[in-house]
């Protein structure tokens, strides 16, 4: 069976390459969109492409990429499969809005899955969350699983379209990593390649983790986009 997803949002660079080399080892010409980190960045994105031929009611859309685990459940290169996803905000008072992921789409990716994945939920920041005392305030606040930096703005950007989020857990929640935000533009929603490299090299060990979790999580990925996408 193949998966019926007309487009694939994934972040540029790393997690786009992975995808891609995913889907050349099946026969599927399914559309790939490369997109920008954050969820401002995102939500431009996903502006620029409403009056374009492709969105219309009833697309189905998957987003894939890498998140971080707020939990001690979820390891690095756990596969998880989101149900909803919040979007996490700095005052405690707002009403924490639910955004439903497509159900039935998502049921036909638990059906073309032969990895083990975990249903989760999902919080969306607009930062890149580094320090594992906030990685453990979010799942308390949110009751969240894991975190990333998109998938609110898409579900927000895309209230016609089906869509289903699968991602790859790249860093968990025992290691603090280096502190990227310094490095990330979130307008253009890319990270700057000299404050990059600044942030690694004085960061070492945690640059060592976040490298090793990323390869390990890329990996994942790759493998389960060919997964997916292979007919049975």
């Amino acid at each position: 069976m193949n998966l019926p997803v007309d487009i694939i949002f994934v972040p540029h660079g790393a997690e786009y390459q992975a995808v891609e080399q995913g889907l050349k080892q099946t026969n599927t010409d399914i559309k790939l969109l490369s997109i920008p980190m954050g969820g401002k960045a995102v939500a431009k994105y996903c502006q620029q492409l409403k009056n374009k031929s492709w969105q219309h009611s009833g697309n189905r859309v998957l987003i894939l990429g890498l998140c971080g685990s707020l939990s001690s459940d979820e390891q690095i290169g756990d596969v998880v499969l989101y149900q909803d996803c919040l979007a996490a905000s700095k005052s405690s008072s707002l009403e924490k809005q639910i955004y439903q992921t497509d159900v039935p789409l998502t049921n036909l990716i638990t059906c073309q899955l032969t990895t083990k994945f975990s249903l989760v939920r999902g919080v969306s920041c607009d930062r890149i969350i580094t320090k594992v005392e906030e990685k453990l305030s979010l799942a308390q606040v949110y009751q969240a699983d894991v975190v990333d930096m998109e998938g609110v703005a898409i579900l927000q950007a895309l209230p016609d379209c089906s869509v289903a989020i699968l991602r790859v857990v790249s860093d968990d929640c025992r290691y603090n990593l280096p502190d990227l935000n310094y490095a990330f533009d979130r307008d253009r929603g890319q990270l700057k390649t000299i404050p990059l490299a600044v942030t690694l090299i004085s960061q070492p060990q945690a640059a060592v983790r976040l490298i090793k979790g990323a390869t390990k999580g890329l990996k994942v990925l790759q493998q389960i986009t060919t997964q997916l996408f292979s007919s049975k």
